[in-house]
């Protein structure tokens, strides 16, 4: 019986997992559909030859008020394809290209053969609309197609009239004679495409399925296997059906593939489930729904509570050292060391993604390429070959470089020891790989990219910077070992990650080849020699350039997620600046009183160094050192070690935390009574997030450290606080709104007003002006028999004389 009960819970268990795994592929794959439609939009500006900003200003002055596109163009005076949001590429793709459907179903045809061979399919749309009274809506359930009374007269002539009655004679249906595309409005449009245009109807098929994710994301926590397999299937076919038209089926087909045998970290699902709630936010109708939209905001308020703790432990997690003056502590100077060691990081992943030779050009224009031009053949296999140089041999030499300094071949033990240091300096697929679940990485290094090796060996602390300091241009006769893996990571960012198009000429492709094979023979040893010749003598085929070009896509890919990790942290970095800066209050008082809204937080708080106070003291003055959000549970030795409970108001924001710690650093070490002589010494302090077994653990906390029904109250009370606060800043910008409006009000009004008055004064000139014409008509008959009177007399006058 006890087995049968074993059996039946460790089938639940893996039932449950295998749910909470699909759903993680879900939120994934939906990530893949927005990438295909963004290749797909890529296609038609290539192919039209439209500059992607010039576009938007021509299609409708409204794309520019887009948020995506205000943030892209205020970064950086341009806009690429990776700036724009789902919501932005589903209307520029849905609305905006029919030209590039058409072109698809019009090769060798007319419209109005089109609609002659698809009537029958039509007249039953129209059909089934005239049956119909209320549509869902075409952005969040199954589009149905809807063709009205008027559309259909537009569409097609029957008999003497265009009038159908029950079910009509198909026969004598036609399409309008000499029917154009100029004809149609958009509905007509989308309602045609879905119909005759399979890429059309792929397109909003994956966006169907997009908005299922997005429901599943916001109302679920796990997907059952029969709704899974049958949402993938579809989402998967389609996705693949776009890409084919952008000649990347292998590319998206093996994407798929991956993610769907891959297991999520808890980190990686959660930026996933994050970025699909806050396009939910953009989607007009999912806000119309009130009750949705309301899910949403707290699922993504908890989502930034986990943010905030995540933050926190990466940025406290490491040992933070701190001056003291003559034994003395600076009010400022834990959270100043933060923000120091933080920019540190920030510097290494822009040295990841930043190239230092050229910019990246707008567009991926590999696939322009003629086949029937062989120099432009050459010259793109030629930049292959040196991409294949660089991702294969040049790797392969980093990795031994980086396996000569974790000897033993325990790596995941090596990585776990500088967990601290390098975790703020990773993606989510670098947490993932180095750092999964429950576990440590099992790897043997190959698995590894270029970007990730480098962040790894710049942090190892058994390699001197080169001259010019890591993550700069090595100088030309600096040949160390930090300068030519910095000479590898440039090489990489310039012919692969930031690569506008693919082509060396013959002459640059020589000296590129031999500038790299140096740095490789300096890395790695003579033995390299021999795989650069043979590389060099390979024919590159058309299946080896395919795989080469989707590589380059994966790195491009992998560097984008670089740069948005590195936006990412740098916005959080100036957020804390922000913060810091505020000094007519301390930061602890602008922290709001939730007093524990979600369970207060356990965590170890270690300081190591002289001109520290001792245990006991601390014992004995714990009252004194907490305060409303923060209490010490416990004292020990190990230089020290003080167990805190910190209520979540503390954690608002990292700015808050950061200023609590400060507070209690000065607090401690005004404690000690005997300060240097005038000397410069060392501390060092370091935070460790703890469960209630004070045993470190990962974020978001363990809903046990309060009861359930608590939690729920709880939750609700934080969230009830923050919606309130976001109803406060609603309210401020309806204000603001209203007194624009109210002012625009009165400037129409005035503005009319001396319209009025210019009216009025023209009316009184145009008066004025008649009457003086009025006058002078009824002058002139006086003045014409004057004029005949006068030249009567004269008359008279020459002939008496």
């Amino acid at each position: 019986m006890a087995e049968s009960n074993n059996v039946d819970l460790k089938f639940r268990t893996e039932h449950d997992n295998s749910g909470k795994e699909n759903y993680d592929r879900l939120l994934s794959v939906f990530h893949t559909g927005t990438d295909v439609k963004r290749s797909l939009l890529e296609q038609y500006l290539r192919e039209k030859h439209l500059n992607l900003l010039d576009w938007l200003t021509d299609v409708n002055q409204t794309f520019l008020k887009f948020d995506d596109v205000k943030r892209a163009i205020k970064r950086s005076s341009t806009i690429q394809l990776t700036d724009l949001e789902l919501s932005t590429i589903d209307i520029l793709l849905k609305f905006h290209c029919f030209d590039m459907f058409w072109e698809l179903c019009l090769l060798n045809t007319r419209l109005e053969e089109i609609l002659n061979s698809h009537k029958e399919e039509l007249l039953r749309i129209h059909h089934n609309s005239i049956r119909q009274h209320g549509l869902p809506s075409f952005s969040t359930e199954q589009y149905t197609p809807n063709l009205t009374k008027n559309q259909w007269d537009i569409l097609f002539k029957s008999g003497e009239s265009s009038e159908i009655k029950g079910e009509g004679n198909v026969a004598d249906i036609s399409a309008t004679k000499d029917i154009t595309l100029s004809s149609l409005d958009k509905p007509l449009n989308i309602l045609l495409l879905y119909t005759v245009c399979p890429l059309f109807q792929s397109v909003i098929t994956v966006s169907n399925c997009q908005i299922q994710i997005s429901k599943i994301a916001v109302l679920n926590s796990e997907c059952k296997c029969f709704m899974f397999e049958k949402l993938w299937n579809i989402i998967e076919s389609h996705i693949i059906s776009i890409a084919a038209h952008c000649k990347l089926s292998d590319y998206y087909k093996g994407k798929c593939e991956t993610t769907k045998q891959t297991f999520f970290n808890k980190t990686l699902s959660q930026e996933n489930r994050k970025c699909i709630l806050e396009d939910a936010f953009n989607n007009p109708d999912f806000i119309r729904n009130k009750q949705f939209c309301n899910r949403v905001r707290k699922e993504l308020d908890l989502i930034t509570i986990d943010d905030n703790l995540n933050l926190a432990r990466k940025l406290c997690g490491k040992e933070i050292p701190i001056l003291l003056v003559d034994g003395k502590y600076t009010k400022g100077a834990y959270p100043l060391s933060v923000v120091k060691n933080a920019d540190k990081d920030l510097e290494v992943m822009k040295s990841v993604c930043t190239n230092q030779v050229m910019e990246a050009d707008q567009n991926e224009t590999e696939d322009e390429m003629q086949a029937d031009d062989i120099q432009k053949r050459i010259n793109k296999h030629s930049h292959l070959k040196v991409v294949q140089l660089i991702t294969s041999i040049a790797k392969d030499v980093l990795v031994d470089v980086l396996k000569v300094r974790l000897p033993g071949g325990n790596f995941g033990y090596a990585f776990n020891g500088m967990k601290k240091k390098i975790l703020p300096q990773l993606n989510n697929h670098g947490r993932q790989l180095l750092y999964p679940d429950g576990s440590s990485y099992s790897g043997d290094l190959s698995d590894l990219d270029i970007s990730l090796i480098y962040t790894i060996l710049r942090n190892i602390n058994t390699i001197a910077p080169q001259l010019n300091g890591w993550g700069n241009m090595p100088k030309d006769n600096d040949r160390s070992l930090s300068a030519n893996i910095d000479r590898i990571r440039i090489f990489k960012n310039k012919y692969v990650s930031h690569c506008s198009y693919l082509s060396l000429d013959e002459q640059d492709f020589l000296q590129t080849w031999k500038e790299i094979g140096q740095c490789i023979i300096q890395l790695g040893g003579d033995d390299y020699i021999r795989k650069i010749d043979s590389l060099l003598t390979t024919e590159i085929n058309p299946v080896m350039e395919k795989e080469l070009c989707n590589t380059i896509r994966r790195l491009k890919e992998a560097d984008r997620q670089n740069e948005l990790n590195y936006d990412s942290l740098k916005e959080d970095i100036n957020e804390i600046k922000q913060h810091l800066r505020m000094t007519n209050k301390s930061p602890t008082d602008t922290a709001t009183a939730s007093n524990g809204s979600l369970g207060s937080v356990p965590l170890e708080f270690r300081i190591e160094g002289d001109n520290i106070p001792l245990v006991e003291e601390i014992k004995k003055r714990t009252n004194d050192l907490s305060s409303d959000d923060m209490r010490i549970t416990f004292a020990k030795e190990g230089s020290i070690i003080i167990g805190l409970m910190v209520s979540p108001s503390a954690l608002y924001t990292v700015g808050n935390f950061l200023g609590m710690i400060d507070t209690l650093l000065s607090k401690l070490l005004q404690m000690y009574p005997h300060y240097g002589n005038g000397h410069t010494t060392r501390i060092v302090a370091s935070v460790n997030f703890m469960d209630e077994q004070n045993e470190p653990i990962g974020f978001p906390m363990k809903q046990n450290l309060v009861s359930t029904t608590e939690l729920q109250i709880m939750t609700d009370r934080y969230i009830l606080m923050m919606t309130m606060e976001e109803h406060t800043r609603k309210l401020a910008r309806d204000i603001r709104m209203m007194r624009m409006e109210e002012s625009r009000g009165k400037l129409d009004r005035d503005i009319m007003i001396m319209g009025m008055e210019e009216r009025r004064r023209k009316l009184d000139r145009d008066i004025r002006i008649m009457g003086m014409e009025e006058r002078r008509r009824k002058l002139d008959p006086d003045i014409r028999m004057m004029r005949m009177e006068e030249s009567r007399r004269k008359l008279v006058t020459n002939s008496l004389y």
